[in-house]
């Protein structure tokens, strides 16, 4: 079933993701002091967002839309029986 997924997927969008992957890869190897320098300062950034009110908020309303999508689409996926 998964080899069923997979091939459904188009042949650019394989390509692309494999080009990703494979500059994703360069870039950490090569640059490895500019991507850990990258990833410390995304991680700030994220450590203030977190600090202020709407954090708590934003948190809420992802964990109701996750639960009503879910909920929901477990109930198509019974009904469909």
């Amino acid at each position: 079933m998964l080899a069923q997924a997979f091939l459904a997927i188009p042949d650019p969008v394989k390509w692309a993701v494999a080009l990703i992957g494979v500059a994703l890869g360069a870039m950490f190897v090569l640059r490895t002091d500019r991507v850990i320098a990258g990833l410390r300062r995304w991680l700030l950034m994220q450590m203030r967002w977190v600090r202020r009110p709407r954090y708590r908020r934003f948190v809420k309303i992802y964990g109701w839309l996750l639960l009503v999508t879910g909920a929901l689409l477990a109930l198509i996926l019974i009904l469909r029986r």
